[in-house]
């Protein structure tokens, strides 16, 4: 979402009147704390109660997500959007979970939202992710164009490509001991890939492999090591129910690296949390932690204000980062990979207070233009979801693109690569 859209959708909105009958039909739809247990994919559900339900699922969308009007208010008529929804299903024996099925089905043409997940037995989301892929090759450059560094049985070592040839395949890698650059040769698509062309040279590709790495659950979620005299520091979730440290904690732990030359700080597959974990560590480490950004929040009888009869956008104008504030002299690595997402993109954000800052990985998930979610079930299907009733407008920020990296890795040991990259400097 660019500045403009920012300004006209949200800045600028006009409030919306909302009736107390709307907002006593619509306040019990709100579940908080939705277990697993009470996730039900009923097998009996009628049309009639289909139609019942999805009346009040977009009035929901109406009142409740803040994404609708950016993305759905004049786009789509609800009436219309029931019927064909209702053509995607059986005329008996419908299932809740077929139901989350043909809802996504029928507003994802409409609709980019990670946030935005139906409860199913499978992923069931309006998400459209971007992906890395990737040839075992990599080049560098080098005069006349790009020579390929390592052989495989598709080209030899040594093969020169023309820049003409190569530059759109380009992702650039962690430099050579001789400092030279060098790049990866891959693309970056919401689309499957399985091979590209490069001077007429066709390369088979795999998925990027520092989206596959996982911290060991049985680490927990923040643990420190020193690998080869470099300190790590591990991030694994910023889940509150699976942290028994304080913010106070974090920021501890960021002030015993602030005499550290060198700082590798691992994100990866860090899905998110609560933001105020990344922040404390940022503020410890470096005395400064900005996330710059604008945020609107849906305001009125949904969202804590009982006797509203209206909604309307509050916006938040965050301060700009100033890096002459930012006391950390050292360089901070910052690893990052597909699985990071929500909040723990906003540690990527934090992490740009740092003056001496550089990001290696892949790109982040992109989860995090919609967010503060609310979870709703319906009466009569039982369809349970979850969506956003903030927007959070960060600069360069594409839903599902993410945030990328200085530096890509295709490696299924990013932090040994870093160090051994370091170790080397």
């Amino acid at each position: 979402m660019n500045r403009t859209d920012f300004e006209a959708y949200y800045q600028k909105a006009a409030p919306i009147r909302v009736s107390r009958e709307v907002v006593e039909r619509l306040k019990p739809l709100r579940v908080y704390g939705l277990k697993k247990e009470d996730i039900i994919n009923h097998t009996d559900i009628t049309s009639k109660q289909i139609r019942e339900d999805l009346a009040l699922f977009f009035e929901l969308l109406r009142y409740c997500y803040s994404g609708y009007s950016y993305y759905l208010e004049g786009k789509i008529e609800p009436e219309a959007k029931t019927e064909e929804i209702l053509e995607l299903l059986p005329d008996t024996a419908i299932t809740t979970f077929a139901l989350a099925d043909a809802v996504c089905q029928v507003l994802s043409p409409y609709i980019n939202d990670s946030h935005f997940a139906f409860a199913s037995d499978h992923r069931t989301s309006f998400a459209k992710l971007f992906q890395a892929y990737f040839s075992d090759a990599v080049v560098c450059a080098c005069e006349g164009g790009y020579r390929v560094e390592n052989g495989s049985p598709q080209i030899p070592a040594g093969h020169l490509f023309s820049k003409e040839e190569a530059e759109a395949y380009l992702f650039e890698t962690l430099p050579g001991e001789d400092g030279r650059r060098r790049y990866l040769l891959g693309v970056y698509t919401p689309e499957e890939a399985s091979e590209i062309t490069v001077g007429g040279i066709a390369l088979p590709l795999h998925r990027c492999k520092t989206d596959s790495v996982c911290p060991n659950p049985q680490q927990g979620a923040a643990w420190e090591e020193e690998r080869d005299g470099i300190p790590v520091v591990y991030h694994a979730t910023y889940s509150a129910k699976d942290i028994a440290l304080s913010f106070e904690d974090y920021r501890k732990s960021g002030m015993r690296y602030r005499d550290s030359d060198l700082l590798v700080w691992s994100l990866l597959s860090n899905t998110g949390g609560h933001s105020g974990y990344p922040q404390n560590f940022v503020l410890g480490l470096n005395g400064y932690a900005c996330w710059e950004m604008d945020v609107a929040m849906l305001s009125g009888p949904f969202t804590g204000k009982a006797e509203a009869q209206e909604i309307r956008y509050e916006v938040y104008e965050n301060e700009k980062i100033d890096l002459s504030r930012s006391e950390y002299e050292g360089k901070l690595f910052v690893l990052q990979n597909k699985r990071v997402m929500s909040s723990g993109e906003s540690a990527l954000y934090f992490a740009r207070s740092v003056k001496h800052v550089t990001f290696v990985g892949s790109a982040s998930g992109g989860c995090g233009q919609f967010g503060d979610i609310g979870i709703y079930r319906l009466p009569n299907t039982g369809l349970a979801f979850q969506m956003g009733y903030k927007v959070f407008n960060n600069e360069n920020f594409e839903e599902g693109r993410g945030l990328l990296p200085d530096y890509w890795l295709d490696s299924s040991d990013p932090v040994g690569e870093v160090v051994r990259y370091l170790r080397t400097r």
